[in-house]
Formats: structure tokens, sequence, C-alpha cells
């Protein structure tokens, strides 16, 4: 299944219920239960079409414009969330620092963002292993953010403006 192709940079979203996960770092032995809030998923990966509509650039000209976006770094990936917020009148999630470079991230901000380690394994976690896009089941309300899975993306978000 691909996205629709009419209005490439306005990402089709959809709401994932919050709940809790349990997370681990195997490398300090340690585990805990983080609870997350309900927030807008993006339906399908960032494809080529998104990322060209949004950047005016073309990382793979031989791929399909339906194809996701692979490859990217994160710094790369914040900025596309700040360019896809402005485009569509959203406050920036995120500020850098021009002299350390250090990326901070406005959790309040309406604008889309890459979700925290936590978001992505509860999104895993409670999508069907069979089901390869995420379908809507509840009202959809505004909520953006960018959620990484394996070397594909997603967006997402806190607010519902959709």
């Amino acid at each position: 299944m691909h996205p629709p192709t009419d209005e490439p940079a306005v990402p089709s979203m959809v709401r994932i219920t919050g709940g809790a996960v349990d997370l681990r770092d195997d490398r300090l032995g340690t585990r805990w239960r983080a609870e997350i809030a309900s927030f807008l998923l993006g339906r399908y990966p960032v494809t080529a079409h998104l990322h060209r509509a949004v950047t005016g650039t073309d990382l793979n000209p031989s791929a399909s414009g339906a194809s996701p976006v692979t490859n990217v770094s994160w710094l790369d990936a914040v900025d596309v969330c700040n360019q896809l917020s402005a485009r569509l009148g959203l406050d920036h999630a995120y500020s850098r620092d021009t002299q350390s470079g250090e990326v901070t991230c406005d959790w309040a901000s309406t604008g889309y963002r890459l979700p925290t380690d936590a978001e992505s394994p509860y999104v895993a976690a409670v999508t069907p292993r069979s089901q390869s896009t995420i379908s809507a089941s509840d009202s959809l309300e505004p909520c953006h953010e960018v959620r990484r899975q394996a070397r594909t993306w997603h967006l997402a978000s806190r607010r519902v403006a959709l």
C-alpha cells in the first residue's frame, strides 16, 4: 500500500493511544517502565516524494516517489522536521546552538519532531506484526513527530491540526 500522492507535503497521520512500555538498557543492566502519551504517527514512512517536496533535494533520483527515505542522518531528520513544520505553519520543535551545534527539543512545540526512545518500541509493541502500515483506530487530533523504524521514517505529532 502506498501513500496518497495528491499533496505529498501533508503527511497522513493516525492516532496512537498512549500506554506504557517496558524498556531496558543491557549495558547498565537496568529496566524501567515508560508511560507514553497519545500522539499521531505517520501512516507511511517518509517517502522520497515528501522529502523532495519539503527540502527541494532528491536523495536518490532513481527511486520511486513512494519509496521510503533511508540513510538520513539524525541531524538531517531534525532539519526535515523543522522544514516541514515551517511549511505547515507550525512551531519548530528543534533549535540548534550556532556555537556548540547542540540540538534541543521543545517538547511543548506543535511542530514535527523525532520520537523519544520509548515511543518507537511502544508503537512496535502495539502494532500487530502482520501489519506493515499503521491504520487509524481512533479519531485524529494534532500531534507531530517523526519516528525512525529500521531505516525508514514515520511522522507523528502531539496536536491535531491536520
